[in-house]
């Protein structure tokens, strides 16, 4: 299991495939914790927990058809679903993992998953 940083992408399915499928998206900071990780490369990021970071999908079409091509645009921010993280905490605050799903997509009602640490480098595992 990797822990995600703040700035990791993400990934929601379930949307039209003449639309954008899937949806892109990305791990959006919203407190913090000063919790961090630095690559050997000297990057640093926020190790992304429930209570300082968000999922963020720009506007993308949950809906498609020939007369109105991609429509039914909606743009998210929302917090990963408790019950898809496993119960692992810092601070008591769970942590985002990488390649579960960790919600689902509002409009399309697909799961919707980190599909990258971010900065992190897959240096936190268990």
């Amino acid at each position: 299991m990797t822990l995600v940083t703040v700035g990791a992408r993400c990934e929601a399915s379930g949307h039209p495939s003449e639309c954008q499928e899937p949806a892109i998206g990305e791990v959006i900071q919203t407190s913090s914790t000063n919790i961090t990780n630095t690559t050997a490369g000297g990057e640093t990021a926020e190790i992304a927990t429930v209570s300082t970071a968000d999922i963020h999908f720009d506007s993308h079409a949950h809906n498609y058809s020939t007369l109105l091509g991609c429509h039914d645009n909606q743009s998210h921010t929302l917090d990963p679903e408790s019950s898809m993280l496993p119960n692992i905490t810092i601070n008591g605050s769970q942590v985002y993992v990488v390649d579960n799903p960790v919600a689902t997509d509002p409009g399309s009602g697909g799961d919707i998953s980190i599909t990258d640490p971010g900065s992190i480098n897959n240096v936190v595992q268990r």
